[in-house]
């Protein structure tokens, strides 16, 4: 079954046999144990979920021995994930308090927002970037981390025009451990990190240095420089300098001084 049919069951209006949701999870799982990047597994995966009528994701996994997050996925608006940061929505946002907490799949959506004011103004604020309501999964691989990845879509609540409330959580689920484990063969089971040379190189990158000036300031050739650049852009799954830098700025690998240079 090609993408073609993929987005045939993404448009159904009426309720989707068994068999054929079997077909579409078994080759959605096929296409992202394929994937070799993170490039390719967020193109890959925003074909699937926008099947499945989602319109965004976000995958998050926390390494609790250190508190950082060696790995985030995301489609969401910049804009989006800034004013979350700096809003500190992630302290009162009880879709994050019951990923934590649950191991099971849910579906939320606006009345999971009603407990107080802020919480409201939330999701009055989120709704206007498209995250109305959605599916999380829960992914626990140990009890020194932990992750979870959520489909999004626009709208206060799950209409169930496609599938069931039941199918759809167990479709995601599956779907989101693929994912999962895809990314893990991609990054190890350790948190990311780069090499001293490496960050040396980025933050010189950050600061607007061609190669030719980081390899006179670290004292290597500007051969030597782009090797590194190049490892740089695989280990990150980027394809370019300045995605590498977007990347490991939001994986925090840089560090507070070169964070704010654009």
């Amino acid at each position: 079954m090609g993408f073609e049919n993929i987005v045939l069951i993404g448009l159904w209006t009426f309720p989707v046999k068994t068999q054929e949701l079997h077909k579409f999870i078994v080759n959605s799982t096929c296409r992202l144990k394929a994937c070799y990047t993170d490039s390719d597994i967020k193109l890959c995966f925003t074909e699937i979920i926008v099947a499945l009528g989602f319109s965004q994701f976000a995958y998050n996994r926390y390494y609790s021995a250190t508190g950082m997050v060696p790995t985030t996925l995301h489609t969401c608006l910049d804009e989006w994930r800034s004013l979350y940061r700096e809003q500190k929505y992630f302290e009162i946002d009880p879709i994050l308090e019951k990923a934590k907490s649950s191991s099971d799949p849910f579906i939320w959506g606006a009345s999971d927002f009603e407990t107080d004011d802020e919480r409201r103004a939330l999701y009055q604020t989120s709704s206007g970037f498209g995250l109305g309501w959605g599916v999380t999964i829960p992914l626990r691989a140990s009890s020194k981390e932990f992750a979870f990845l959520s489909y999004f879509g626009p709208g206060e609540a799950y209409a169930g025009e496609k599938l069931t409330a039941e199918q759809l959580t167990a479709c995601c689920r599956v779907l989101s451990e693929t994912f999962h484990q895809t990314l893990l063969s991609i990054h190890g089971n350790t948190p990311l990190t780069l090499k001293t040379r490496e960050k040396e190189v980025l933050s010189l990158s950050a600061l607007g240095m061609s190669g030719c000036e980081i390899a006179a300031i670290i004292g290597v050739s500007p051969i030597y420089v782009a090797e590194i650049s190049r490892a740089i852009t695989q280990k990150l799954g980027v394809r370019n300098k300045l995605s590498a830098l977007n990347r490991a700025r939001e994986l925090g690998l840089l560090g507070r001084a070169s964070q704010s240079f654009h």
